[in-house]
């Protein structure tokens, strides 16, 4: 008799597991709550309003910020050629204005002679090695290009950000830093940051950008993030990336640069995920 009621109380239990998995894992379980990114606003005029509260014009931070949307004004809008940005309160932080168009090259007339044409067959004549005094290792031939240095070093990054890093050539490490010392919890796993409601991967598209942008992409789907973005590492066209956010509007994609202006951010007390794609302007 006891034997037959612990058989039945097992497999009530296994009923019981086998319907909580069956509910937990049947298809018509409602897929995590996606928000579109709202569009960037389209401004333009010879006045535009950086979203920042009581910035000091004189802070590098500032300057940059101050220029790349007065940049992005100038190309918005073909018909102007100066454009001013000011705060909240209506105070001017910079001014940018259109280059002229390089003049046209003019050749004397007297140099319009006849040239032999170049052979490309190899010369039977050696020719010296091209030397440099200061040639070798620390000197002026050494390895000096940017992408030699951590990433870290090629930001203009605040102390306590800099501080916070324990990668410098590592660009999520960086991400997490940033987003830190803002005052955001990070949950980070490999390439893949999350905060509050937001999903960030970092995804290198020098090789195979497709491969990379879809990587990002199911990475968030993965997360229950209502919104996401893509950092990418690497060129990659437009094109591809104006019909993956319209397949996708809570997926937004950015470049290396906006590690940059998200430290900006939080030089001058602003949210970094506010100017991940660009400075938040409004026309005046």
């Amino acid at each position: 008799m006891v034997a037959a009621t612990v058989f039945v109380l097992v497999l009530v239990v296994l009923a019981g597991a086998a319907l909580a998995i069956f509910l937990w894992r049947r298809p018509d379980r409602p897929p995590p709550r996606r928000v579109p990114w709202e569009p960037s606003p389209a401004v333009s005029g010879t006045r535009v309003v950086l979203d920042l509260p009581g910035a000091d014009p004189e802070d590098p931070a500032v300057e940059r910020l101050v220029q790349d949307a007065a940049g992005r004004a100038l190309r918005a809008d073909a018909s102007v050629d100066h454009v001013e940005v000011i705060d909240r309160q209506g105070r001017l932080l910079g001014r940018a204005r259109r280059p002229s168009p390089l003049p046209e090259d003019t050749v004397p007339e007297q140099l319009h002679e006849p040239h032999v044409p170049r052979s490309r067959t190899p010369s039977v004549v050696p020719h010296p090695a091209p030397s440099h005094p200061h040639a070798g290792p620390g000197g002026l031939g050494a390895d000096l290009s940017p992408s030699a240095r951590p990433l870290a070093d090629r930001l203009d990054l605040p102390l306590m950000v800099r501080a916070a890093i324990h990668d410098p050539d590592r660009p999520a490490d960086v991400l997490r830093a940033i987003l830190e010392v803002s005052g955001r919890d990070v949950q980070m796993e490999g390439d893949l940051l999350v905060t509050d409601d937001v999903a960030i991967v970092v995804v290198d598209a020098h090789r195979d950008a497709d491969r990379a942008l879809t990587h990002g992409y199911l990475r968030i789907q993965a997360t229950s993030a209502p919104r996401g973005i893509v950092l990418r590492l690497g060129h990659v066209d437009p094109l591809v990336v104006r019909r993956r956010e319209a397949a996708a509007p809570h997926v937004r994609h950015v470049t290396i640069d906006a590690l940059q202006r998200m430290a900006d951010a939080v030089a001058v007390g602003a949210d970094p995920i506010a100017f991940v794609a660009a400075p938040p302007v409004r026309r005046h």
